[in-house]
């Protein structure tokens, strides 16, 4: 099957889903952060652990329940 897609629309798919996993890594960190008092994330392992899952969990969902992810639709 042959895609007509340009190599600069699929680069800025590429970023937009970027964006998206990065605002939810970055929510993800003040979560843990107001859990943790305040105090600086030290163990980086965890932190890595924790955001993997919910990584996974955002492009699974896409490809299970839409086929596409939000980047490739926009």
């Amino acid at each position: 099957m042959k895609s007509n897609v340009s190599f600069l629309r699929r680069l800025g798919s590429i970023m937009y889903d970027l964006l998206l996993v990065f605002s939810f890594v970055f929510f993800i960190a003040g979560v843990v952060i107001l859990i943790n008092k305040k105090e600086p994330i030290t163990n980086s392992l965890f932190f890595y652990f924790l955001t993997l899952p919910v990584i996974f969990g955002y492009f699974s969902f896409s490809w299970v329940k839409g086929k596409q992810t939000l980047g490739m639709r926009a």
